[in-house]
């Protein structure tokens, strides 16, 4: 086989076709430790889906890059996710990361007090007894993040070393070009966004769940993690990939299938003479900081 120029970081394999590039170091851009302390090293590959999706691969970047389309696309998203002032980090090389608060109503969300059917079920996702909870929706976050940390112990997972944020929140982090990695301590979602090799209005959305098991035979995925029932979380075998063809039904969930619907409409917009490029908006701060290093390579800057 022709020897291809490999390198590895946080139990992540990565190749690059440019022999003369800079080091992985140098070009990933995060905070040192960042992608180590979610022990990927230590999860295992539970369901692998390659769907093609009517889009440029850049525009399916672009849209798990914000999240002030939740409140028009996903709705039902409301009383789980604080979409309002998401916090957005920028680092070298057009990687970034954004923080979605979860467990924590909508901003939008009139009644911010009472403790809802969403909430509710989240909190019994996450093994507890949402019956016998006690306080406001605004309590939920925090209480999710203690019975996190007391179970995790029973476990034998060290969590010591996360804060509260990383034990309930999205830590969506983008790695330059096309990855991005949505962090959580029991498990990560690693999104590939691939060209089409001869149509640039599609793309394959590849997506790998990565879930960590444990000896626990009743700790299971959280329901929020889509894992199918039925899959294998020991580890002790790696799924087949699941390919579906444009316009096929991937079971990914109803927010990625209204993404799906969404992509195709923002595609047949970059097609109108009306286009003339994009206006980024406050909230667009990783769409443009990731385009704009896009910019550098078509420019010849890098």
């Amino acid at each position: 086989m022709t020897p291809v120029r490999c390198e590895t970081k946080a139990g992540l394999v990565f190749i690059n076709m440019d022999d003369e590039a800079p080091p992985l170091a140098e070009r990933i851009g995060l905070p040192d430790g960042y992608l180590e302390q979610y022990r990927m090293d230590r999860m295992h590959v539970v369901r692998h889906v390659v769907a093609e999706w009517g889009a440029n691969w850049k525009n399916g970047v672009d849209a798990f890059y914000e999240t002030y389309h939740l409140h028009a696309i996903h709705p039902q998203t409301q009383g789980v996710m604080a979409d309002i002032g998401t916090q957005y980090d920028l680092y070298p090389h057009g990687c970034q990361r954004m923080i979605v608060p979860i467990g924590r109503k909508s901003p939008r969300v009139p009644d911010q007090d009472g403790v809802d059917e969403s909430l509710r079920y989240m909190m019994a996702s996450e093994g507890m007894d949402a019956d016998a909870f006690q306080g406001t929706a605004a309590d939920v976050r925090a209480a999710i993040a203690q019975h996190k940390r007391r179970r995790a112990k029973t476990l034998g997972f060290d969590y010591d070393h996360f804060t509260d944020g990383q034990l309930t929140d999205s830590w969506a982090t983008g790695v330059f070009p096309n990855v991005q990695i949505g962090m959580h301590p029991e498990g990560c979602f690693l999104m590939r966004f691939m060209p089409h090799p001869t149509n640039p209005q599609r793309f394959f959305y590849d997506a790998m769940t990565l879930f960590r098991p444990a000896d626990d035979p009743n700790y299971k995925a959280p329901d929020w993690m889509g894992v199918p029932d039925g899959t294998d979380l020991t580890g002790a075998s790696r799924p087949d990939t699941e390919h579906v063809p444009f316009g096929g039904e991937a079971n990914l969930g109803e927010v990625l299938d209204q993404d799906v619907q969404l992509l195709n409409d923002v595609q047949v917009g970059t097609r109108s003479r009306g286009f003339r490029g994009c206006l980024w908006g406050e909230q667009e701060q990783r769409l443009r900081h990731y385009q704009r290093e896009v910019d550098r390579y078509v420019n010849g800057e890098k």
